[in-house]
């Protein structure tokens, strides 16, 4: 496997895949549970549904619940699959599935933006990356960081929107970073985002506590760095706002999970773009 993406909420979450897939066993697997070949010719994927059909992959029977079986077994649901390829897609929402077997793939290789951001995702510095642990990738809205409304108290400075978010986790140095990552579309916009990226960090508390951001992070051992651009091929940039935590400190190997629990508990709000 050597990319992996999963979009949406529940009923229309989709799975894609893309790697060196054996498809005899995958089709042996399949028609295990059911699954036979669509009468539906499609340009991009050979699609498979229980009992041929595409329409029914929201059903639950929980007789056939097989939390071993990627796709919706956890639930008791049977999702289509369509193949082609190195790549694999599954749903369960019929328009997807119908979509995306036209040949409309939203996978990470054909956006370059996403890519982009993916690719950064484990650069600890300008010219340095570390091993990639965990990776989140979210758009504004997503992540619970809308662009600010007339009615939001404005922040110190101006923070340009962004069109993803990522927040991931590496290790290099004898330390673990995390790393928050901004897109744009492209290098001007990226620049002033990293100045006032920078202050925001510096002024930023957390909802709940009202200790200042910087503050608890020190307190775990980190630091932050001065953020960083990256420029993709496309003209898109990456801006990187890198946070050591030396694994030489006990709560260091909490550090990402801190981060996490804050993104699900929307309390990243310096992080939103407006003035």
């Amino acid at each position: 496997l050597s990319e992996a993406l999963e979009l949406g909420q529940p009923p229309s979450r989709q799975i894609w895949l893309r790697g060196s897939f054996d498809r005899a066993a995958i089709l042996e697997r399949l028609k295990a549970k059911g699954y036979q070949a669509t009468e539906d010719a499609f340009p991009a994927f050979e699609v498979w549904g229980r009992d041929g059909r595409i329409d029914g992959g929201q059903a639950l029977d929980m007789l056939r619940r097989d939390p071993a079986f990627l796709f919706g077994g956890n639930i008791g649901q049977s999702w289509p699959v369509a193949l082609s390829g190195d790549l694999l897609f599954s749903s369960p929402d019929e328009e997807a599935v119908r979509a995306a077997a036209g040949g409309k793939e939203p996978f990470l290789s054909s956006l370059a933006p996403l890519m982009a951001l993916v690719n950064s995702a484990d650069r600890v510095g300008p010219e340095e990356t570390g091993e990639l642990a965990q990776l989140y990738l979210l758009t504004p809205d997503a992540a619970g960081l809308p662009v600010l409304s007339p009615w939001d108290a404005p922040p110190a400075v101006h923070l340009p929107a962004y069109t993803l978010f990522s927040l991931s986790q590496a290790f290099a140095q004898d330390s673990e970073w995390v790393l928050i990552g901004l897109s744009y579309p492209d290098a001007s916009q990226a620049s002033e985002a990293a100045d006032a990226l920078a202050i925001r960090y510096e002024q930023a508390a957390l909802t709940r506590t009202g200790e200042t951001f910087s503050d608890r992070v020190a307190a775990m051992g980190g630091e932050a760095g001065t953020p960083f651009i990256t420029e993709s091929e496309d003209g898109s940039s990456s801006v990187i706002l890198p946070l050591r935590f030396s694994t030489l400190e006990g709560n260091a190997p909490m550090a990402f999970r801190f981060f996490v629990n804050l993104l699900l508990s929307r309390d990243l709000g310096w992080l939103t773009a407006g003035q």
